[in-house]
């Protein structure tokens, strides 16, 4: 039996471990090299085969990382606070999109909400991790400690993790969604300052509430 589940487990990492960790380095090396794969399982009617994996491994890596940052609210809370961005980013995401088309954008809306999701789920493994290097050099190094305190912006992990999630959107939108849409110039940067500032209007709430 132990032999089995132990075959078992090596199936699985063989089957999404490596395609997660080929998706992790692509979109950190070039961000827009997710946009063939998406198109791809788009053309083919597989978007949900192709995101389902990317999310759920994303949430076990990132929650599994955030557990591990000091002064953090409890995993039920954070879980629950997950599950109400992700469901509003799925409507900021249509927003987008809609502004998108405004600006004579030419992907379709299945395009876009593929790309935000693979988006917000690198943003959430990424911002985590900056978040728990930055917390326990702080904790390590005094200075620095009294440097991030010290400072509003930077006065807890959440504010952290909140900035970093900004900042990580700021440079996602523009290779990714805007690319998808044949943006250029200003434009591009335009949806990508759009994005950022839903995410901003959208998380503050949830800030405010102590759930980050």
């Amino acid at each position: 039996m132990a032999e089995g589940d132990g075959s078992s487990f090596y199936e699985l990492f063989e089957k999404y471990g490596k395609d997660y960790a080929t998706w992790l380095l692509g979109i950190i090396s070039s961000p827009a090299s997710i946009i063939d794969k998406t198109e791809e399982a788009n053309g083919k009617g597989a978007d949900v085969q192709y995101l389902l994996p990317i999310l759920l491994v994303s949430i076990f890596v990132g929650a599994t990382i955030g557990a591990l940052i000091p002064d953090r609210p409890p995993f039920q809370s954070r879980a629950t606070v997950f599950c109400l961005v992700s469901i509003l980013w799925v409507f900021m995401s249509l927003l987008v999109h809609g502004i998108c088309r405004m600006f004579g954008g030419k992907a379709n809306v299945v395009m876009t909400l593929s790309l935000m999701i693979q988006d917000l789920a690198f943003v959430y493994v990424a911002s985590n991790f900056l978040t728990l290097i930055i917390w326990w050099s702080a904790t390590a190094y005094h200075p620095l400690q009294e440097f991030l305190t010290s400072r509003l912006l930077f006065g807890s992990p959440g504010v952290v993790l909140f900035s970093i999630q900004f900042l990580l959107l700021l440079y996602l939108v523009p290779f990714t969604v805007s690319r998808v849409h044949g943006f250029r110039g200003y434009v591009l940067v335009m949806v990508a300052l759009f994005a950022a500032l839903f995410a901003v209007c959208f998380g503050v709430p949830v800030f405010a509430m102590g759930g980050c």
